[in-house]
C-alpha cells in the first residue's frame, strides 16, 4: 500500500476570492450572448440553408422588430412545396384542376371554381412545412419553428387543345421568438441556445423584439386534358 498522509483541512483557506476582472456594459453583455447563440446555433445548422440562423439571430439582434425575408429562405420554401413527402397540397391542387378540366369543355376562373379548389386544401391536405427529419440538422427546423400562416394564390391558369399550365404563389409566415409555452417545454429548454434566446426576449433590462419571418415561392404547375 502506498503511504497515506493526513492534512489538516483548518489549514486551506476557503475564504472568498475578489473575482478578477472589468465590468462590461449591457450592451456588451448582450452581444457576448448573441455571439454566444451564433455559435450554438452550429449544431443545428450544416449544408445550404445554414447561413440562415445566423441571418435571423443578426436580425433579432439589430432588427427591432421589423419583418425579415431571404431570397434563401423562399428557396427552401419552394423546395418543401415540391418535394417528394412534403407536396401533398400541389398534388391535390392539380388534381383538382385536372378533374375540373376534364368534366367541361371550357373552364372559367370564377368563384365556384375557386371555392372548389380551396375546399380540396382544407378538406384533407397537409399543408407544407419545415418538419422533414433532415430539417433538425440543416438549418431550417431551426429558423422557422412553425408555418404559422400560408396564403396560395392561382396567379394565372391557362388551357391548351391537349393540356393546361398554371401558377401559384405560395405566401407563408412564421413568428422568431419564443412564449413562456416554449421555453418550459422539456426538449427546448435542455438547449443553452434557446434559453439564452428567451433571456434577451423577456429580461427587462434587453427586452429585444421577436419579429415576423415572411417568405414565398411561385410554383408552375401543368397536366393534361
Amino acid at each position: 500500500f502506498e503511504t497515506m498522509y493526513s492534512f489538516n483541512t483548518h489549514a486551506l483557506d476557503f475564504a472568498p476570492q475578489k473575482l478578477q476582472g472589468r465590468p462590461i456594459s449591457r450592451q456588451q453583455c448582450a452581444d457576448i450572448m448573441f455571439d454566444e447563440m451564433k455559435e450554438l446555433s452550429s449544431q443545428f445548422a450544416s449544408g445550404q440553408y445554414a447561413p440562415l440562423i445566423g441571418k435571423l439571430i443578426d436580425h433579432f439582434h439589430y432588427g427591432n422588430g421589423q419583418p425579415w425575408t431571404d431570397e434563401l429562405l423562399n428557396r427552401a420554401y419552394a423546395e418543401i412545396i415540391s418535394g417528394i413527402g412534403t407536396n401533398d397540397v400541389l398534388v391535390k391542387i392539380k388534381r383538382a384542376i385536372n378533374e375540373r378540366l376534364n368534366s367541361k369543355k371550357q373552364v372559367i376562373i370564377d368563384y365556384g371554381f375557386i371555392m372548389e379548389i380551396k375546399s380540396v386544401i382544407k378538406r384533407d391536405s397537409r399543408l407544407p412545412k419545415f418538419n422533414r427529419f433532415i430539417d433538425k440538422f440543416n438549418g431550417l427546423g431551426i429558423s422557422v419553428h412553425d408555418i404559422y400562416a400560408q396564403r396560395i394564390s392561382l396567379a394565372r391558369l391557362q388551357r391548351y387543345a391537349m393540356s393546361w399550365e398554371g401558377l401559384l404563389f405560395f405566401k407563408g409566415q412564421d413568428h422568431f421568438g419564443l412564449g413562456k409555452e416554449d421555453i418550459t417545454d422539456a426538449l427546448y429548454n435542455k438547449f443553452r441556445f434557446f434559453r439564452i434566446c428567451f433571456f434577451l426576449q423577456r429580461h427587462r433590462d434587453y427586452a429585444y423584439k421577436p419579429f415576423m419571418t415572411n417568405f414565398s415561392a411561385h410554383i408552375r404547375i401543368n397536366g393534361r386534358v
